[in-house]
């Protein structure tokens, strides 16, 4: 299951199922726009999720919105030079 929830309420409100072997990162774009046909969202909304959505993507979708993110940095992979 794949879900955005109102963290201060821990209300769900867009969610849906899909197969275990769907990545998450790939679940962002459709709850997203799923959530901004639902409410209106605010300018300083925050988005709170672990790692898996690290994105330069994601997190510009976000602040395209006025959205602050809270996301966990992912450091798999990440090398200092």
């Amino acid at each position: 299951m794949h879900a955005i929830a109102d963290a201060e309420n821990e209300v769900p409100i867009v969610f849906f199922i899909t197969s275990a072997n769907v990545f998450e990162k790939r679940t962002f774009g459709r709850l997203f726009r799923e959530l901004k046909e639902k409410i209106t969202l605010c300018s300083g909304a925050k988005y709170l999720a672990d790692s898996v959505f690290d994105s330069t993507d994601i997190r510009a979708e976000l602040h395209y919105n006025q959205i602050k993110d809270v996301i966990a940095i992912n450091r798999r992979g990440f090398y200092k030079s």
